[in-house]
């Protein structure tokens, strides 16, 4: 039977699946003595009914509302960068946001951050499900992305947009989980909810492939997800590089990340991660850092600084471990800002109106003393690139280095023990009494880590909740 009562489509599924396998293999063996490559027999074209019965079953969850299929016509989903001028990003202004990612490194400044975002969020939905209709919205990008996965036209493959639309579906009638993601605000922390909703969808994905698509030659042995994380990499490639990484994170890493609860405990381990979500890129990026021994990040606060300045914050941050990956990537190797953002425990991105330049304050948290210091020097020189600047030691000694901005204002790098401070746009007769107020009062707030698995391949343990 399957998750809604009916008899289970899977077993006849397999039974033709097993015919088609024979024909193939017969084919084969007839075709030996000819120098041509055996054809594929492709599988017949199944109805989105047939599909929604397949995906719940495979899924072992119930559609809980009836869901429909749109296919919308081109030019409908296009969103004018003047759109996003006018609505808030992560809850806060485009042109804030813009501002300040420029000016910490993460884009050039050359960059038009509105247009860019809005071809990042065409791509981010090339399918969609949405709730208020229950109804499955695939734009004509989605056949495309087929294509591209493919290398040719292929109509096993063009059913993979439809079956990660309808994993999505699943997740938010079961869990509500796009409720979810909506009502997030911290950049690092929507893309780790990001990326356990896509590494569901890509394991649903990956099965049906397994089970129902057995005569679609596909790159690599595994049916991996690789290739549909490649295509899309390949459509955003007109992105900056920030933005075209954060296109594919959520299915590269977040497929490696849900296989660990699935090799667990099957797809009762996976519904446990939505109950108990990853909280940070880092636990993404290493999957230990959440089954074997939880590795929270680190709340970073800075009271005192919140005092000094009398106008809330217009920016309220955490960037993560991947975001400080990418921006180290635009200096170094992947792997050697792989191998430094790795030492991220956590960070504080905060930016305030004084007067009318914006003062920027992101402080940083790392393993260790020594990790502090790799970035801090990675970091002052990728600065004085960025924004053609030189770091000197400020006269009269304090801590740190600073460099002259225009407008008789600062930019200062700190190091104290395990944190980096970078301050930037403080009057220079003010940047002074800021930095001590971020240093007096700055509050670092360590969760307590819990056990998990003793591994994350022994089928009898199970996730726990908090």
């Amino acid at each position: 039977m399957d998750v809604l009562g009916r008899p289970s489509i899977l077993t006849s599924s397999l039974r033709r699946a097993k015919l088609v396998s024979m024909l193939v293999l017969a084919g084969w063996i007839a075709g030996c003595s000819g120098s041509a490559p055996p054809e594929t027999i492709p599988l017949p074209p199944e109805s989105f009914k047939e599909l929604k019965q397949k995906i719940a079953a495979l899924r072992e969850l119930p559609f809980k509302r009836e869901v429909s299929l749109v296919n919308e016509p081109p030019g409908t989903v296009e969103a004018s960068p003047e759109k996003f001028f006018t609505e808030p990003y992560l809850g806060q202004s485009i042109v804030d946001i813009s501002r300040i990612y420029k000016r910490l490194g993460l884009f050039p400044e050359s960059t038009d951050f509105a247009k860019a975002l809005a071809d990042y969020s065409r791509l981010e939905r090339i399918f969609y499900y949405e709730a208020s209709r229950a109804t499955i919205v695939m734009t004509p990008d989605s056949a495309e992305l087929a294509r591209t996965m493919s290398g040719a036209p292929n109509r096993n493959l063009e059913q993979i947009p439809t079956v990660l639309a309808l994993a999505q579906a699943l997740q938010e009638q079961n869990f509500q989980w796009q409720g979810r993601l909506k009502r997030v605000s911290l950049e690092d922390r929507k893309l780790a909810f990001g990326a356990l909703a896509a590494g569901d969808a890509s394991l649903v994905g990956v099965n049906y492939l397994r089970v129902f698509q057995q005569t679609t030659a596909l790159p690599g042995s595994d049916l991996s997800m690789a290739g549909w994380a490649a295509a899309l990499e390949k459509m955003g490639s007109h992105l900056p590089e920030l933005l075209r990484q954060k296109l594919v994170f959520p299915y590269r890493e977040g497929s490696q990340f849900v296989r660990w609860a699935h090799a667990a405990k099957g797809w009762t381990g996976v519904n446990g991660l939505f109950a108990d979500p990853p909280l940070s890129t880092a636990q993404i990026l290493h999957p230990e850092k959440y089954y074997l021994k939880r590795q929270n990040p680190q709340r970073v606060t800075t009271p005192g600084l919140a005092q000094q300045m009398k106008p809330p914050a217009v920016v309220d941050q955490m960037l993560g471990e991947y975001l400080v990956q990418l921006l180290l990537m635009s200096r170094l190797s992947r792997q050697e800002a792989t191998q430094i953002a790795a030492s991220w425990t956590g960070d504080q991105l905060s930016a305030y109106q004084d007067g009318e330049p914006t003062v920027t304050v992101w402080i940083t948290a790392w393993q260790s003393d020594q990790d502090a210091q790799v970035f801090f020097r990675v970091y002052q020189s990728l600065l004085e690139q960025s924004h053609r600047l030189r770091f000197q030691s400020p006269a009269g000694g304090g801590p740190g280095i600073q460099a002259e901005l225009s407008g008789g204002r600062l930019m200062l790098l700190q190091i104290k023990g395990k944190f980096v401070l970078l301050l930037d746009g403080a009057a220079a007769t003010r940047a002074g009494q800021l930095s001590n107020a971020v240093w007096q009062d700055l509050d670092v707030e360590t969760e307590s880590t819990v056990l998990f698995f003793e591994s994350a391949k022994a089928a009898t343990q199970s996730l726990s909740s908090r």
